[in-house]
């Protein structure tokens, strides 16, 4: 693997998500719906990630990369993955899934290395915590 990429730019403009205040979502609709309808909410302040945006593609990129060999998807020159993942209004990843790929094999190493994040501060809106699910797109070059 020449190059691993991780496309942060997008993290919180690509698909975002809130929840009301009382913790209720709006379910995502299945891979055949595609991006579908979604409850849309603006937030005043995204989740944060402890060390920032840079710290998170770190602890990411890291993550893949002790698992990944390149070897798994050889015959691809790109491997494009995208995430879905909800952090609760206490922070926490609570869900996981990969909504888009076109490499099986790295799905589940993407999914562990989100698993195995840190706390985020949470979404707010109106100065209480919200849910908040997005997308984040991975670029593997090789």
């Amino acid at each position: 693997m020449k190059n691993l990429v991780f496309l942060l730019g997008l993290l919180f403009t690509d698909l975002l998500c809130a929840q009301n205040q009382n913790d209720s979502i709006v379910d995502r609709p299945s891979h055949s719906e595609g991006v579908g309808p979604y409850e849309y909410m603006e937030v005043d302040v995204h989740p944060k990630y402890p060390g920032g945006m840079e710290r998170l593609s770190q602890e990411l990129m890291k993550e893949v990369s002790r698992s990944y060999t390149g070897r798994e998807c050889r015959k691809l020159a790109e491997i494009r993955i995208e995430v879905y993942v909800k952090v609760s209004s206490k922070g926490e990843i609570t869900y996981v899934e990969i909504s888009k790929s076109n490499c099986e094999k790295l799905n589940e190493v993407v999914i562990s290395a989100f698993k195995k994040l840190e706390k985020f501060e949470p979404a707010m809106k109106n100065g209480h915590p919200v849910r908040f699910a997005y997308i984040v797109p991975f670029v593997f070059t090789q």
